[in-house]
């Protein structure tokens, strides 16, 4: 069983495993594929041998080898909404068969045969919301140029999101530690321009208390941890897309290319350029023509 979006507009033949309907869909187990099933104000019943029964607003994130048989709708409110995102390894990039062991897909690989039901704090749900509009639109209706690259980068903030969401919940999400909560704002707003003392503000402090708070807590300042976010999120989109550099600056929150490549060769030695070109191409060879730097 293939899940994948058909080429119509630019690339005669080109076919994608990056899926997404807004039903729910569960993806046959034994071919590769994951899912995540985004659940928002809905009463749903999960079957896999016994049933479970989750409410409100979540996501449920399937490995290939999920065992689910069936989910079921018992309810749903006013703004109840249900999309499912499906996806493989090659879809992410063409020279994956299995996901690396990093921390990006550690989430997902520690999956193995199961499923996980994640709540999400809000403005983090919020944003898997507005994600799954943007890849539905470049998935299924607007397929522009390089709608390959702009929908898959999409896709891949929201698989950094459920790792970061996973570390949340293992530190204590949603308590009164106010770098904690800088930390969980940071994991979503890296991409809007943000200065220190308009973080400080939001959280009732100035830069000098809120800056201490981080120092204690990791050992680094809250435009340090910023700046590493966002560099995270750069090498994924580098590593995954051919998205121009000028524009993985602009999607990950630095002001222009030129001080994105500067921020980006202290952090890891290498610019943008020379890191994208020392891995191997994600769409394959055919591919190059497609993608810029």
């Amino acid at each position: 069983m293939k899940y994948e979006t058909k080429e119509i507009n630019y690339y005669n033949g080109f076919s994608y495993e990056i899926f997404l309907t807004p039903d729910i869909l569960v993806p046959e187990t034994g071919f590769g594929y994951y899912g995540i099933i985004l659940f928002q104000d809905s009463l749903i019943s999960v079957s896999n041998g016994k049933r479970e029964i989750y409410s409100g607003s979540g996501i449920l994130v399937l490995s290939p080898e999920h065992g689910i048989k069936e989910i079921k709708v018992l309810e749903q409110g006013i703004a109840g909404k249900i999309s499912t995102l499906i996806f493989s390894p090659r879809g992410i990039n063409a020279t994956f068969e299995s996901f690396p062991d990093t921390f990006e897909y550690q989430a997902l690989n520690e999956l193995k045969d199961g499923y996980r039901y994640m709540t999400l704090e809000p403005n983090i749900f919020e944003t898997f919301v507005s994600h799954f509009d943007v890849i539905d639109a470049q998935l299924n209706h607007i397929q522009g140029e390089f709608w390959p690259c702009i929908a898959k980068s999409y896709v891949l903030e929201l698989i950094l999101m459920i790792a970061r969401n996973k570390w949340l919940l293992q530190a204590g999400r949603n308590s009164q530690n106010t770098a904690l909560r800088v930390v969980e704002y940071l994991n979503f707003a890296f991409s809007k321009k943000l200065t220190l003392d308009e973080i400080a503000e939001k959280f009732a402090t100035n830069r000098t208390t809120l800056n201490a708070l981080f120092k204690k807590e990791y050992g680094t300042s809250a435009m340090d941890y910023l700046n590493n976010v966002r560099i995270q999120n750069a090498s994924f989109m580098l590593s995954n897309t051919g998205l121009t550099i000028a524009t993985v600056a602009e999607r990950t929150g630095f002001s222009d290319e030129a001080y994105f490549s500067r921020a980006f060769k202290k952090a890891t030695g290498k610019s943008p350029s020379d890191f994208r070109r020392a891995l191997p191409h994600p769409y394959g060879k055919e591919w190059a023509q497609y993608c810029f730097e």
